[in-house]
């Protein structure tokens, strides 16, 4: 699902006015309309700001692996 122009500027000010309020020095950026797959990598090379760039990306654990179909285990393990 792509969103428009202001949408999408209004969930980047929405997730930086979160992050301001829990005082966490972060980054916020929005990728839509890829896959997991896609959209991970994207946003590993849409972030950072001059010389800083992200080392690190935080991933949640896949505990459904058992039940859901290959392509997403696969798609997930391409991820890592």
């Amino acid at each position: 699902m792509n969103m428009g122009y202001k949408n999408r500027l209004s969930v980047i000010k929405d997730g930086q006015k979160y992050l301001d309020a829990r005082k966490i020095k972060s980054f916020y950026n929005v990728i839509d309309g890829l896959s997991m797959e896609e959209g991970v990598n994207a946003l590993i090379k849409a972030t950072g700001f001059g010389k800083l760039t992200p080392n690190i990306v935080l991933m949640g654990y896949k505990t459904d692996w058992v039940q859901c179909r290959r392509q997403c285990v696969e798609s997930y393990f391409n991820i890592l």
